[in-house]
């Protein structure tokens, strides 16, 4: 998707965007497969959305596989 890159440029930064569509039936083939143990997520480490800086830094140093979970309570 494209978007204006005037103000971004001005501050040094590149923007981009990205549109989706909800898909019911994708997101529920998706619960079946990992219901089933077909698709597993691998989860490198999880922090509190008040920590998101700190995920964030730590996103950007490792090289370890897995996903950076925000969690919300």
């Amino acid at each position: 998707m494209e978007t204006p890159q005037d103000e971004a440029e001005r501050r040094g930064i590149r923007s981009f965007g990205l549109a989706a569509q909800p898909r019911a039936d994708l997101l529920a083939k998706v619960a079946e497969l990992v219901d089933t143990g077909k698709l597993k997520v691998s989860v490198n480490r999880t922090f509190p959305l008040a920590d998101v800086a700190a995920a964030m830094d730590f996103r950007l140093k490792t090289t370890a596989p897995g996903k950076i979970v925000l969690t919300i309570a």
